[in-house]
């Protein structure tokens, strides 16, 4: 669903690919930072994450609100930038995308890593196929590669030298990609935290075993175009709905299945109450029935009387034969116990 109009988007597109030129596969995210904006404009909340898949060709393109839009709150925010990639660690910065440039390709503003260490190409004949050796062979000669070349005086026409140089610059680029991955992760839990500090955090599932307490505050549940709200900071407890009618119906079965009975209707146009199905008005909870509405039957009885339709009286009023059916009726109604006598 598009933003509302009037609101400024830039359109941002990239394309991603290896050095081979193959594409990417993965997904950008795209998180406003703070976690909640709004419009009081155009009566928006916007908030959450917008995930963007890349392509066959690792090509994406997609329209977010502009960072400097003037009827949106906070102003000067900008967007964090996690990369997602599926085989290869990702990023994770800062974005600014004001209004003044509507079309934005990511390559032009993300920002662009220095290379950690020194990578020197060997050149030279072969040398003859030594044995396969042990990993925990390897493993040694890669520290010892790291001590070597921690050590090393003479950098010049030392074969010894460049491939020790080479394993320590090889461990440093990995260490680098370990620490930007983490620096992405450390960013991410850190924008969470802010979020729960904020009380603006938000969940994709929740699922609690036992009970759960909100304490000190409401309880909403809502798709920001309608919801419900469960108030206790007003002078009362407050069962509240927005957006659309309130229906309170319940479920035969035990997992909201089997059959759903509507009985409640609130209605949000208007000061209106339907009531569906038979209502019984009883001195408790389970207890004896007093008084009975059936709208599906379109019965009433009352003072504990069965119900019964709408009562038709006759006779003459001259004879005395209409009032004794009146009274016939209102006695089948339950509002009175007729004793009069002829």
């Amino acid at each position: 669903m598009p933003l509302p109009a009037g609101l400024s988007t830039v359109t941002v597109s990239g394309s991603f690919k290896r050095p081979d030129g193959t594409a990417m596969k993965g997904k950008l995210l795209f998180t406003p930072e703070p976690a909640i904006l709004t419009s009081g404009v155009h009566g928006t909340l916007l908030l959450g994450t917008t995930e963007v898949t890349l392509d066959a060709n690792g090509a994406f393109s997609v329209a977010l609100l502009a960072t400097d839009d003037a009827d949106v709150t906070p102003t000067g925010w900008t967007y964090r930038v996690q990369e997602r990639w599926h085989d290869s660690p990702g990023r994770s910065y800062a974005l600014s995308l004001p209004a003044a440039a509507p079309a934005v390709d990511l390559a032009d503003v993300a920002p662009t890593a220095p290379a950690v260490g020194e990578y020197v190409v060997v050149t030279g004949p072969a040398g003859p196929q030594g044995p396969a050796g042990s990993e925990a062979e390897a493993e040694a000669y890669t520290d010892t590669a790291i001590t070597t070349h921690a050590a090393a005086a003479d950098p010049h026409g030392d074969r010894a030298w460049a491939d020790n140089k080479f394993a320590t610059s090889t461990a440093l680029g990995t260490l680098n990609t370990a620490v930007t991955d983490l620096d992405g992760f450390v960013q991410d839990c850190l924008t969470r935290v802010a979020a729960i500090e904020q009380g603006t955090a938000f969940l994709a599932g929740l699922n609690v075993a036992g009970n759960a307490q909100v304490s000190g505050g409401n309880l909403t549940v809502t798709d920001f175009t309608k919801g419900y709200r469960f108030r206790v900071d007003g002078s009362a407890l407050d069962l509240e709905a927005t957006g659309t009618d309130l229906i309170v119906s319940n479920w035969s079965g035990s997992g909201f299945n089997g059959t759903q009975r509507p009985y409640l209707r609130l209605s949000a146009d208007a000061q209106n109450v339907q009531i569906a199905g038979k209502v019984e008005y009883v001195d408790a909870l389970y207890g004896a029935t007093r008084h009975v509405l059936n709208g599906a039957a379109n019965q009433a009885g009352f003072f504990g009387a069965t119900p019964v339709g709408r009562q038709t009286v006759t006779g003459s009023r001259g004879d005395g034969s209409a009032l004794a059916s009146l009274l016939d009726a209102l006695e089948a109604l339950g509002f009175i116990t007729d004793n009069t006598t002829a």
